[in-house]
């Protein structure tokens, strides 16, 4: 009849393990080798804390631009997603190992080392909009300078992306202004052409003359009116001064009729003057339009330089380089002495309590 040992069974039967004493001073040795190299050599933490700049300090303008125009305050979950992407990128990797001639440090080609930081250094997204840059190695002087390059060239590399942003964004403002200039040079001429054209400096005041010049002839004719009666009291229509009067009443009649039309092709009437305006208005409104539109693209241009100079400041040091007081271990020899710990309570535990159908009898003889 089979047997149902299992592994453990198996290496308690078929190797050197079977003997109870010899398997405990292996097994005691091992863990001692392991807790020994848990602790020596020494690991040293080396750590430091980078955050997203808030956009609205760094600017002197509301506009957003460069690496800050990815949006965001402080904590812009967005904003520390790039911040970790870049950092985990390979131009970084390739700007430490430059920075610090990791090559000919550590002996190894270019590619070895852009893997083994890849390795050892992690980066963490923590709350509250943090970024945490940390290495584990056995030369704390190493360690912290890895660190510390890590967060200056992060910092380039962002900058180096909001310069290109920027630059990028101020060409099409540029090609905007030209285009905006020219609209703006378009509207004034026209602007210009039209007041020149009808002589009117100011619409507005035009109207108001010829308002106040239809009550001016009509009291012109009312006094005229009153002197012809008191003339005709002295004389017939045929007197020479009647029929002046008269033609004088018939002039500014003819002079009130005209400033009353509302004809458009009437010179000198409300027609004429409203329609003017009206087209003097809209030709106004295009320009303040084309100028609102130029300063405003002026005042976005003005904005990418102070972008520009902002663009080093992207992210803030909360915690500069440091080494991590605590005590660490080396986690593979602690891991190694666990399971070996473990190993060892399954094989005591297997010999006082076999599983079923192993044979208990036969089981324990071969063991002891």
């Amino acid at each position: 009849m089979a047997r149902n040992e299992g592994i453990i069974g198996t290496l308690l039967r078929k190797s050197p393990l079977g003997k109870a004493w010899p398997r405990r001073a292996v097994a005691a040795g091992l863990i001692a080798v392991s807790a020994v190299c848990a602790v020596y050599p020494q690991p040293y933490r080396a750590a430091m804390t980078l955050t997203p700049a808030d956009p609205p300090t760094l600017s002197p303008v509301a506009m957003g631009g460069g690496f800050n125009a990815l949006t965001g305050m402080l904590g812009n979950q967005a904003q520390v997603e790039v911040l970790v992407r870049v950092a985990q990128s390979t131009a970084v990797a390739q700007a430490v190992s430059a920075k610090l001639d990791l090559p000919h440090r550590l002996g190894w080609s270019e590619r070895k080392v852009e893997v083994w930081l890849g390795h050892k250094v992690e980066v963490h997204s923590l709350r509250g909009g943090m970024v945490m840059f940390d290495a584990k190695l056995y030369d704390p002087v190493l360690a912290r300078d890895i660190i510390s390059a890590y967060g200056d060239c992060v910092r380039e590399r962002t900058a180096v992306i909001g310069r290109s942003q920027t630059a990028y964004k101020r060409d099409a403002l540029l090609n905007l202004l030209h285009r905006s200039g020219d609209q703006l040079s378009a509207a004034q001429s026209a602007y210009d052409s039209f007041r020149l054209q009808t002589r009117y400096s100011s619409p507005q005041t035009a109207i108001s003359a010829i308002g106040d010049r239809i009550p001016e002839l009509e009291a012109m004719i009312r006094g005229k009116e009153v002197e012809l009666n008191a003339t005709r009291q002295f004389g017939t229509d045929d007197n020479m001064r009647v029929r002046q009067v008269i033609a004088e009443i018939d002039a500014l009649k003819v002079q009130l009729a005209q400033v009353r039309s509302v004809t458009p092709g009437e010179q000198g009437s409300v027609g004429r003057v409203v329609h003017e305006s009206t087209e003097l208005d809209r030709l106004r409104r295009n320009l303040d339009l084309a100028r609102t539109v130029y300063d405003n693209y002026v005042r976005y241009l003005q904005s990418t330089t102070a972008e520009d100079i902002a663009a080093i400041s992207n992210a803030r040091i909360l915690e500069p380089p440091y080494i991590d007081p605590e005590r660490q271990y080396n986690f593979w020899a602690v891991l190694a002495g666990g399971l070996i710990v473990l190993l060892e309570v399954a094989m005591e535990f297997y010999l006082v309590r076999p599983p079923i159908g192993s044979g208990k009898a036969e089981g324990q003889d071969g063991v002891q």
